[in-house]
């Protein structure tokens, strides 16, 4: 998921092939019309059915220059910025994507002095179409709510894509927790806006992804990633300089999530699709003895989340 989730789809809708090496040593190639069920399999379902040592990925023509605009708010403004956020996503056309952030304000020097470092609430608006719609949009949110500063110009997707590395430096410990929202609801409003004032690292950041349009374009049983899909993922990186025990971690709950995302709330996912393998077939899920064909060991190769065997 990330800036091209709404006009492309996801990276594993896009795969059009994968060579796997197997747990038994076979190398086979996962595609539509060779292998189907390990190459259904391979896109969402974990990573025990082998090794990938190539993939084949289907392309879209980007940029290279995008329009790139970034309004920042803050924290006394959080649910002013989210319930607006809320009703400007409703109406975004496909060629534009928007990601909702708490984060500091970088000291970059677009940004006044004064908010240098500060906490608050960004909205990231990034065109890949007309820059006029790009430019429509926010002038919309920033006469409804002005922003204490913002950045917007046309930029490289490249360089769109290298904004959050300073949050993944070499030599910081990171860790990402996320699960799926049904609604930015007042409730799930008010937690975030309780939450984010406590965050105590500045490269520490909480992100909500909009998926929707060509997201939603696969159907629920054509990956393993499949089932039905809510309108948005939240994402929490935590960030520090050095380790530290029982850190934080805000909850987004009691309100109604569809689960923790595949790759990130990982050990409760691992037991929830443990299940859904035990008690399938169901839309998106893996079915019993599916994919098996692939190997003896297959349950033997494992990486990050995985099915047991």
């Amino acid at each position: 998921m990330g800036w091209l989730t709404r006009r492309a789809g996801l990276s594993i809708d896009n795969l059009v092939s994968a060579e796997v090496v197997t747990a038994d040593g076979r190398i086979l190639r996962a595609a539509a019309d060779e292998n189907p069920d390990l190459f259904w399999a391979i896109r969402g379902g974990g990573g025990n059915f082998g090794v990938v040592t190539e993939f084949e990925f289907r392309l879209h023509q980007v940029g290279p220059v995008v329009q790139f605009g970034l309004l920042f708010w803050g924290l006394d403004q959080g649910t002013e910025v989210l319930r607006l956020a809320r009703e400007v996503i409703d109406t975004l056309p496909r060629e534009l994507n928007i990601v909702i952030a708490g984060l500091n304000a970088p000291p970059a020097p677009f940004v006044p002095e004064k908010h240098h470092l500060q906490p608050g609430y960004a909205l990231v608006i990034t065109g890949f179409g007309a820059p006029q719609t790009h430019h429509d949009v926010l002038a919309r949110i920033r006469d409804t709510l002005p922003p204490l500063f913002e950045f917007v110009t046309p930029m490289p997707y490249v360089e769109v894509q290298r904004l959050l590395d300073e949050s993944t430096a070499w030599g910081l410990y990171n860790y990402d927790k996320s699960c799926y929202l049904e609604a930015l609801s007042d409730e799930a409003i008010a937690v975030v806006t309780e939450q984010l004032p406590q965050k105590n690292s500045p490269l520490s950041m909480l992100l909500f992804y909009r998926l929707d349009e060509a997201y939603c374009d696969t159907g629920d049983d054509d990956t393993a990633f499949g089932g039905d899909a809510p309108p948005l993922r939240h994402l929490r990186r935590r960030c520090l300089s050095h380790p530290r025990p029982a850190a934080r971690r805000a909850r987004l709950g009691p309100f109604p999530l569809a689960g923790p995302a595949p790759a990130f709330g990982r050990d409760r996912c691992l037991r929830e699709r443990d299940e859904r393998v035990r008690t399938g077939p169901t839309a998106g899920h893996l079915r019993p003895g599916q994919v098996r064909a692939v190997g003896r060991d297959q349950g033997k190769v494992r990486s990050g989340q995985h099915f047991s065997p």
